[in-house]
């Protein structure tokens, strides 16, 4: 028993119930710049610029709406996933893919003229690094485009590595 004849029960669930409020009020990834990636989210066909099916790629929220896990899966046997979050100590995105293959690659970036833009480098298991970047671009069709470039030559030019374009999946059952 606590003061006043309150049963030590009641006391903690009011308490909780406090605690709970506060933290519903003050969720820590709310803010509008942790959902700025929110359109890259759902099941998708990935496809190249031609139109062939590259693999597929679901894309879920987590850890309390603080983090964007990729599930890949290539049709050329590659598969991989990453985690992708806003930091919001350094004001940038985030992500760290690893594939089946061992290799690392993280990505900084920001979401500025109308697409989420990464630089990051690439590390093979081998420890070889290489310089790339990644643009995810919203198209007015739904889809989302997502443009891979590598450099060899420390940044003075960039060559496309993948040109992918992500429309909804659309799978029986």
């Amino acid at each position: 028993m606590l003061e006043h004849g309150r049963p030590l029960c009641a006391a903690l669930v009011a308490v909780g119930g406090f605690v709970a409020s506060l933290a519903a009020a003050a969720a820590p990834c709310d803010a509008s710049e942790h959902r700025q990636f929110d359109f890259w989210l759902g099941s998708w066909d990935v496809r190249t610029a031609q139109g062939d099916l590259a693999g597929t790629n679901d894309i879920r929220i987590g850890a309390g709406q603080c983090v964007l896990i990729e599930n890949w899966k290539g049709t050329q046997g590659l598969s991989g996933q990453s985690l992708n979050f806003y930091d919001f100590t350094t004001k940038k995105w985030n992500q760290i893919w690893v594939d089946a293959s061992g290799g690392v690659t993280r990505f900084e970036g920001s979401f500025t003229d109308g697409a989420m833009r990464f630089q990051g480098e690439r590390v093979d298991t081998a420890g070889g690094r290489t310089p790339v970047k990644m643009t995810f671009t919203p198209l007015p069709d739904g889809r989302v485009r997502q443009r891979g470039e590598a450099t060899s030559d420390g940044g003075k030019t960039w060559a496309v590595e993948y040109d992918l374009y992500y429309s909804t999946a659309r799978r029986d059952g």
